[in-house]
């Protein structure tokens, strides 16, 4: 999930499942699927995002 895949980019994995949580948080807000937000929304919760996440 995307937990592992931030912890393959060097988060921790503790502070990977916080970044989650605001990524999960966003989403409900925004009225949003993770899978339609841009790679600048990801990048405004953690700068560790990048393109691979769509592919993940």
């Amino acid at each position: 999930d995307a937990a592992d895949w931030l912890v393959k980019k060097g988060i921790a994995f503790r502070e990977a499942h916080a970044v989650i949580g605001k990524l999960v948080l966003y989403c409900i807000e925004a009225e949003k699927n993770i899978e339609d937000l841009s790679l600048e929304e990801f990048q405004d919760i953690s700068p560790k995002f990048d393109e691979g996440i769509y592919d993940h």
